[in-house]
C-alpha cells in the first residue's frame, strides 16, 4: 500500500472512532450531568482530571514506545523490540508506588485544597482512590495500545477504543439510572479500564507473534538512549496536562463545584472536538519515523506543512461556526442557563488552535528523534500558565483562567515552537506564517466580519450556507494542494 494510502486509510480509521465518541459524547454528556447534580458532576469531573495528571507519571512511556517499537520491528529487531516492551512495564514498579503516596496526600488534605461541600468530603475521598487505581490499570493498557499504534493498526485500535468507550458511557449511565452515585460510577469506569487492559493485551500478541514476557528480558541499561527520549518527552506531556487539566482545579480551588461544572461543559466539548485533529496526529510519529529510515526528505517537509494548516483550517472553522452559532447549541444540547460554558468554551477554542495545529509540527521533528528543546519549552509553558492563571482569576473569576491558557498557547505555540521545528526540517519560516498561519486566520476574520458583523446571523439555519462559504474560500484560497483530478479529489504534493 502506498503511504498516500495507508496514511489516509489511518486517517479515516481515527476520524470514524472520532465521530461514535461525538455521538456518545453528545447522548450521555447531558444525563451524566443531570443525574449527577451540577455539584457532584463537578467532583467528577475533578476526579476525571486527576487521572490526567496521574498520566504525567508515565515519564512520556506512551510515545516512546510508539517511536521505539516502530523503529525496532520495522528492522526487525525483535530482541530489542521485547527487551523495550519488557523494561517498560518493569518501569511501573517504581511508578505505582508515587501514584499511591500522591493519592493518600490528596485525599488526606482534600478539604484543604478544594472548596468541597462537607456534605460529599467521604463519597469524594473514597473515588479519588478508585481514580488512582484506574490510573494504574490504564498505564499499563497505554503501553499497549502505543504497541499497536506503532504498527499503523489505526483500525484496530480504533475499533477496540469504541467498544469499551460506549461501555463505559453505558455502564455509567446504567449506574445512575439504578440511582448510585459517583462511588460506583468509579468502581465500573475501574471495571471496564480493566477489560479493555486485558483486551489490548491479548490483541497485541495476536498481531506481534514475536513478543514474549520475560524477566531477563528487562534490560534499563541497554534502554538508555530510549528513556532519555522519555525523559523529555515526559517534560512536554507534562505541561500539556497541566494545560488542559489545571483550569478545571483552579476553578474548583479559586471558584466552588458549580463553575467547575460550567468550566467542564466547555472543556468536554472541547475535548472531543480536539479528537478530530488528534486522530490525525496520531498517525504522524510512525510514519515519520518510516519516512526518516527510507530517507524521504520531501516527504517529512510536505507534512510539515500541510498537517498545520489544515488542522488550523479545521479548527478555525469550528471556531467560526462556535461564535456564531455556539450559544444556541449548548442550550440545546443541555437546556438554558449554560451561557457562562459558551464564553469559556469560545476562549478555550482559539487556544486549542494555535496549539493543537502546531502540535501537528512538533510530531514530525519529534518523530525525527529531536525533543529535549520541547522538553524545556513545556516547563516554561507550565509556569507561565500557572501564573498568570492564579494572578488572573483574582480579577477576572473563571474567564481569567481560560484567556491564561490563551495567553501561553500563544506565545508558546503560536512563536517560538514554529521557528526552532522549521529549522530542524530545514523549512523557511516565513514561508511557514504565509502558507500555513495566515491564509486560515485571514479567512476566519473575514467570514467572521461578513456572517456575525454585517449580517448579524445568528438562526441555525444559516449553518449550511456558512460551511459552504468556508469550504469554497478554502479550496480557493487556503487547501491548494487539494485538487479535482479524474473526478476524484486529491492531495497534489
Amino acid at each position: 500500500m502506498s503511504l498516500k494510502k495507508e496514511l489516509g486509510l489511518a486517517v479515516v480509521a481515527n476520524w470514524t472512532g472520532t465521530v461514535c465518541s461525538y455521538l456518545l459524547a453528545f447522548i450521555a454528556t447531558p444525563i451524566i450531568v443531570h443525574s449527577f447534580g451540577n455539584e457532584r458532576y463537578g467532583i467528577w469531573s475533578i476526579a476525571m482530571s486527576l487521572t490526567g495528571y496521574y498520566g504525567i507519571l508515565d515519564i512520556g512511556i506512551r510515545t516512546t514506545i510508539i517511536k521505539y517499537f516502530a523503529d525496532y520491528s520495522g528492522q526487525k529487531e525483535y530482541k530489542k523490540a521485547n527487551i523495550l516492551l519488557n523494561t517498560t512495564l518493569a518501569s511501573y514498579s517504581f511508578i505505582i508506588p508515587i501514584i499511591a503516596v500522591v493519592v493518600i496526600l490528596l485525599v488526606l488534605n482534600i478539604e484543604k485544597v478544594f472548596n468541597i461541600d462537607p456534605v460529599f468530603l467521604k463519597e469524594t475521598q473514597v473515588v479519588f482512590c478508585i481514580v488512582g487505581l484506574n490510573f494504574c490499570v490504564g498505564a499499563i493498557g497505554n503501553t499497549f495500545r502505543g504497541v499497536i499504534v506503532s504498527q499503523r493498526k489505526f483500525v484496530l485500535r480504533n475499533t477496540v477504543n469504541v467498544i469499551f468507550s460506549i461501555l463505559r458511557s453505558l455502564t455509567i449511565i446504567f449506574i445512575l439510572k439504578m440511582g448510585h452515585g459517583l462511588v460506583v460510577a468509579a468502581l465500573s469506569v475501574l471495571a471496564v479500564e480493566l477489560v479493555s487492559a486485558l483486551t489490548l493485551i491479548c490483541v497485541v500478541f495476536k498481531i506481534c507473534p514475536f513478543l514474549k514476557f520475560s524477566r531477563s528480558l528487562i534490560d534499563f541499561e541497554s534502554m538508555k538512549g530510549a528513556y532519555v527520549f522519555a525523559f523529555f518527552n515526559f517534560l512536554r506531556q507534562m505541561s500539556i496536562r497541566i494545560l488542559e487539566r489545571t483550569d478545571i482545579l483552579l476553578v474548583g480551588i479559586f471558584l466552588d463545584m458549580k463553575t467547575v461544572a460550567f468550566y467542564s461543559i466547555a472543556e468536554s466539548l472541547l475535548r472531543y472536538l480536539a479528537k478530530i485533529p488528534k486522530g490525525v496526529r496520531a498517525t504522524i510519529l510512525p510514519f515519520t519515523s518510516k519516512l526518516k529510515t527510507e530517507n524521504k526528505e520531501k516527504g517529512l517537509k510536505a507534512i510539515a506543512m500541510i498537517m498545520p494548516k489544515y488542522t488550523m483550517s479545521f479548527l478555525l472553522g469550528t471556531a467560526l461556526m462556535a461564535v456564531l452559532f455556539g450559544r444556541q447549541f449548548i442550550a440545546f444540547w443541555m437546556g438554558p442557563n449554560y451561557d457562562l460554558s459558551w464564553e469559556i468554551l469560545i476562549i478555550l477554542l482559539f487556544a486549542k488552535t494555535f496549539s493543537m495545529s502546531q502540535s501537528m509540527l512538533i510530531h514530525v521533528v519529534v518523530g525525527l528523534g529531536h525533543n529535549r528543546f520541547y522538553g524545556f519549552l513545556g516547563l516554561i509553558e507550565m509556569f507561565l500558565n500557572l501564573g498568570l492563571s492564579i494572578v488572573l482569576v483574582k480579577t477576572y473569576g473563571v474567564y481569567g483562567i481560560a484567556f491564561a491558557s490563551l495567553i501561553t498557547v500563544v506565545l508558546t505555540s503560536g512563536l517560538i515552537t514554529p521557528i526552532y521545528s522549521l529549522k530542524k526540517i530545514a523549512l523557511k519560516t516565513s514561508d511557514y506564517f504565509l502558507k500555513v498561519m495566515v491564509g486560515p486566520i485571514a479567512l476566519f476574520v473575514l467570514l467572521y466580519a461578513v456572517n456575525g458583523l454585517y449580517l448579524k446571523v445568528e438562526n441555525i439555519l444559516w449553518i449550511p450556507v456558512i460551511g459552504l462559504e468556508f469550504v469554497l474560500f478554502s479550496f480557493l484560497f487556503v487547501w491548494k494542494e487539494l485538487r479535482f483530478r479524474n473526478g476524484k479529489l486529491k492531495l497534489v504534493l
